[in-house]
Order: structure tokens, then C-alpha cells, then sequence
């Protein structure tokens, strides 16, 4: 499972850089749905299916803009031999993610 946690100083560039990430990754899994969550500072994408080791999905998460922040936790915390990798909140502080139909974007 590959998940990108994309956020943007407003609204709009988190749109922007959310449309590239779901391009970009449907251009590399074309046959796999991509999951969109709009979170209150961005967007949280969501791609199910199994892509080989934990290094191969960094570096496509990576790729695909997630942050560089959780990235490294998450590789910090494999390291540890710890096994709660790709944390995507669905409620945060009282704001819940809402379901974004991609289908609707393009």
C-alpha cells in the first residue's frame, strides 16, 4: 500500500500539488484506484496493493510528494523494528477527512 500525505500553505497549492501526486500515480498504476481524502491542510491519497519491500514504497512515496517528514519517521521506526508504518488520521483535532470521488477532478 502506497499513501501520500500531501499538504500546501493554503488551499489552493495543496489542490495543485494533490492533482499532480494523483497523476503522477495513476500514470504509474494505471489499473489501481487511487483513494482521496481531503484533510484540513491538504489531501491524503491512497493506493492499495502490494509493491514489494518497505524501500521500493519510500522511494515511491517519495515520487509521488509525500512529506519528507513522515517518510523518514516512518523509516526510523523500521529501523526500531516497528511495524505501524503509513499513519493517515481520519479524525484530527475534531476535523474529519472527507472522501474526495477523483472522478469528479478530471
Amino acid at each position: 500500500m502506497i499513501t501520500v500525505d500531501i499538504d500546501g500553505e493554503n488551499r489552493f497549492d495543496a489542490s495543485i500539488k494533490m492533482i499532480i501526486s494523483y497523476k503522477d500515480i495513476k500514470s504509474f498504476y494505471p489499473r489501481r484506484d487511487v483513494i482521496i481524502h481531503q484533510t484540513k491542510r491538504g489531501y491524503h491519497l491512497i493506493v492499495y496493493g502490494d509493491d514489494g519491500d518497505l524501500e521500493n514504497e519510500r522511494f515511491l512515496r517519495i515520487i509521488f510528494g509525500d512529506d519528507p517528514v513522515r517518510v523518514y519517521i516512518d523509516k526510523m521506526k523500521h529501523e526500531k523494528g516497528l511495524y505501524n508504518f503509513n499513519v493517515l488520521w481520519t479524525i484530527k483535532k475534531g476535523f474529519k477527512v472527507k472522501v474526495i470521488d477523483p472522478h469528479l477532478m478530471m
